[in-house]
């Protein structure tokens, strides 16, 4: 078997040298600044990582599939660029954000212009067989991804939220560009309708079992160094936060749901209290049990795929990312 870290570091390094050429040539200075500063800040670029090694999985070569991959990369960050603005979001890993660096305008406008170089990344010559699919597979996950932004939004001032509408909003936001960055590389390799369909259960439950996880390691880790229930305090309606106002019965724990829906979040005080309500009510068991699902279902598929080197490295970055502690 190869070496999955150097695989990875491989793969990486070939994502990096794409996405720096593409920067490095973006006109003008007041846009192309940005973009290298969104580049050097960092990411694992597990999307495009995938996108390579969902090819290879399939019997193609990983390296057909690398400006697929890295669309996805650049699509993955116009998100977070425009989301930050709309959530006055000061920092991005542990950097200021574009907006706060430069402004608004100006992130915008990088946004806009990633998505034009990610579009034009998709492949378009004749001669690549499922180019139709690839381009199809990229504006619909532009288009889903963008749904999945209002939902998140509007989410923010409902108050009759239940865990379907949740499900159904991180299904387009998360889940939607796993399984996008997936299908995109099977379609690279030629993939056959069974390894799409396989492939597709796959990375949606990746996805879904990923955003889940996210959240709920925001309540319960401290090891990324983050204050634990920021996402309580940004008043974020997850899984729990929404299970927690289905089960509150006692009237501390109902004004403490009630509070938090009137004023879109908790304060500082009310975290500890929060945190201990969704301990009381097993709610963070129930979480776990929810994910842990979710990346079974997506191992299972993993499995009924013809193993090879790339589908164990698809299943190492399963394994990390259902292992990891923030």
């Amino acid at each position: 078997m190869q070496d999955f870290d150097k695989v990875y570091n491989e793969f990486y390094n070939s994502i990096q040298n794409k996405l720096f050429e593409i920067a490095n040539n973006t006109n003008p200075k007041s846009l192309r600044d940005p973009f290298i500063y969104l580049i050097e800040n960092g990411g694992k670029r597990l999307r495009s990582i995938t996108t390579m090694l969902a090819a290879g999985a399939v019997g193609g070569n990983p390296y057909d599939a690398l400006e697929c991959g890295v669309s996805l990369e650049i699509l993955h960050n116009f998100t977070l660029v425009h989301d930050d603005i709309m959530d006055s979001a000061p920092l991005r890993r542990g950097k200021e954000t574009v907006h706060i660096k430069w402004n608004i305008p100006t992130g915008i406008l990088v946004g806009d212009i990633m998505i034009g170089y990610a579009c034009q990344l998709v492949p378009k010559d004749d001669k690549i067989v499922n180019r139709l699919k690839l381009q199809e597979l990229f504006m619909e996950s532009l288009i889903v991804v963008c749904e999945g932004q209002a939902l998140d939004m509007d989410y923010n001032v409902r108050r009759d939220i239940i865990a379907d509408n949740y499900l159904d909003m991180i299904g387009k936001k998360t889940a939607n560009l796993i399984r996008t960055s997936i299908l995109m590389g099977a379609y690279c390799g030629n993939a056959t309708p069974e390894q799409i369909s396989l492939l597709e259960e796959f990375s949606f439950n990746l996805g879904l079992a990923f955003q889940i996880q996210d959240d709920y390691l925001d309540l319960t880790s401290s090891e990324s160094g983050k204050v634990i229930g920021q996402d309580l305090i940004e008043g974020k309606k997850t899984y729990m936060i929404i299970r927690a106002k289905d089960l509150a019965q006692t009237p501390n724990d109902k004004e403490l749901m009630e509070m938090f829906y009137k004023n879109n979040g908790a304060t500082e005080d009310q975290v500890n209290d929060i945190l201990e309500m969704l301990e009381r009510l097993n709610i963070f068991k129930e979480a776990q049990e929810l994910f842990n699902n979710y990346y079974e279902l997506a191992e299972n598929a993993l499995n009924k795929l013809q193993q090879n080197d790339y589908t164990l490295h698809l299943k190492k970055i399963l394994d990390q990312t259902k292992n990891r502690k923030h």
